[in-house]
């Protein structure tokens, strides 16, 4: 029982950290942006032009890094309040996300200090394994109800309409369309998913050394010992 609880509370931590860790690096990654917007399949060309969605494009990542205000002029009065409160969210994660991580590694600490390697190992596989289901469900998901599920977490997300724009006359989400975010959640699935792979392979051949160190210990005790006369 030694550890167990400890042991429990790592597990749920761990996949929180590497999903909401990638999520917060994707949402300002400059690359990924770029990419999207030069793909002429993102924008709504009917109310945007490549131009202006790459100015909206590097002046929200950008804000989203904190580096200066948005321009109002550029993406309109309400989708520039919408995006304060994104930052804000986003703002709120990144503490989450060093909190636990701060936990994260006090914990492990501690299993190392007890020399519960087993429990560290069970913890990284166990972590990495809900990943991987949770992020196989997140895109069955977007595959098959992205609306729906968007429109859920708006709701869930924010306590005002703000989020409710018109590609019409809000540029931002002319720039930003459904197909923006359907690419941005399969980047964290992508990414998050490579961690967590990684991660499994790493505690699973450490498992099955530390399996066969032992079976080579108990054969080596079990050996019957030779007497010199």
């Amino acid at each position: 029982m030694k550890g167990k609880y400890l042991q429990i509370l790592l597990t749920v931590i761990l996949p929180i950290i590497i999903i909401l860790g990638t999520t917060l690096q994707v949402s300002t990654d400059s690359n990924f942006y770029d990419n999207q917007i030069n793909n002429l399949e993102i924008i709504n060309p009917n109310f945007v032009t490549i131009g202006i969605a790459e100015d909206i494009s590097l002046e929200v990542s950008d804000f989203l890094k904190g580096d200066g205000d948005l321009d109002e002029n550029l993406l309109g009065i309400k989708a520039a309040e919408h995006m304060g409160d994104v930052k804000t969210i986003r703002d709120i994660t990144l503490y989450v996300v060093l909190i636990l991580t701060l936990i994260f590694l006090i914990g492990t600490i501690l299993l190392i200090y007890s020399k519960n390697q087993e429990r560290i190992i069970k913890t990284l596989f166990n972590g990495s394994l809900v990943v991987l289901i949770f992020n196989t469900l997140v895109f069955i998901l977007s595959k098959t109800a992205f609306n729906s599920l968007w429109e859920k977490l708006h709701r869930v997300l924010f306590t005002n309409d703000l989020w409710i724009l018109n590609p019409a006359t809000d540029p931002l989400v002319a720039t930003f369309t459904t197909q923006f975010f359907i690419n941005f959640i399969e980047r964290i699935i992508i990414i998050s998913s490579i961690i967590a792979f990684v991660i499994l392979i790493m505690m699973l051949s450490q498992k099955l050394s530390t399996r066969k160190k032992a079976k080579i210990h108990h054969l080596e005790i079990d050996k019957p010992k030779e007497y010199q006369w």
